[in-house]
């Protein structure tokens, strides 16, 4: 933890659980879209050792409760013999009088899917749930490298003491009526260099700092721009 306060705010420990779950509930709904894709590939594999294709003819689409496209009534033949069933999934190009492959099992020709129709399915889940691990992945992989970063600068930066020039509230973060303020600050380097610097958003009140003392910055020394603000050492 870098905060040199003992106890955060409400405001603080509100955005980190909201973080938290934010990330937790991406993690969640990414795996849980990448395990339905696997499954539906798994059961498509399985299914296919035994089964052959047929061309079948959409007849009707069979429409139930609010569903708009409704499923695909086909008939197909298998060794002479007319069969009528219909499919667990459609698609929008499927309409009554439409040519599709179907794939039957062999030892139960009424045991019928559509291939081509689950592989895109497959896909769609896999690409959703890519999507959504990869959102929470970088969330918390930026979140991992600010705190290490900030760890590296209290640990090896250069330190010097600023002057706070300016308060101003982070109107894109609210927490209730209240916002996170910012603090800006400069420092003017003995060979007359100035840095200007601003914090990241903290969880108190602007009255709360005191503007008489010195802020702490910690620089990096190779790369002055790679900086930490310290607002609780005014606090």
């Amino acid at each position: 933890m870098f905060h040199s306060r003992k106890v955060l705010s409400e405001g603080e420990r509100r955005e980190r659980s909201f973080s938290r779950i934010f990330i937790g509930l991406f993690s969640f709904i990414g795996i849980v879209f990448i395990l339905i894709g696997i499954g539906v590939a798994v059961s498509r594999a399985q299914f296919l050792k035994n089964a052959s294709p047929v061309e079948a003819e959409i007849i009707a689409m069979h429409r139930t409760g609010t569903d708009a496209l409704g499923m695909p009534v086909v008939e197909y033949t298998v060794d002479g013999k007319k069969y009528t069933d219909t499919l667990s999934l459609s698609s929008s190009d499927m309409h009554p009088g439409g040519l599709i492959t179907i794939y039957y099992q062999n030892d139960n020709p009424e045991n019928i899917r559509a291939i081509e129709t689950e592989g895109f399915l497959i896909g769609i889940f896999l690409f959703i749930g890519l999507v959504f691990a990869s959102i929470s992945w970088i969330i918390a992989s930026v979140r991992r490298k600010h705190r290490r970063n900030i760890r590296q600068l209290l640990a090896n930066g250069l330190k010097v003491d600023a002057e706070i020039t300016d308060i101003q509230e982070n109107l894109n973060k609210r927490m209730g009526k209240h916002h996170p303020i910012i603090v800006h600050c400069r420092y003017q380097s003995p060979d007359g260099r100035l840095y200007l610097f601003h914090s990241h958003s903290v969880w108190c009140r602007s009255h709360e700092v005191d503007m008489k003392k010195k802020i702490p910055v910690y620089m990096d020394r190779q790369n002055p721009a790679r900086y930490f603000v310290d607002v609780d050492a005014v606090l």
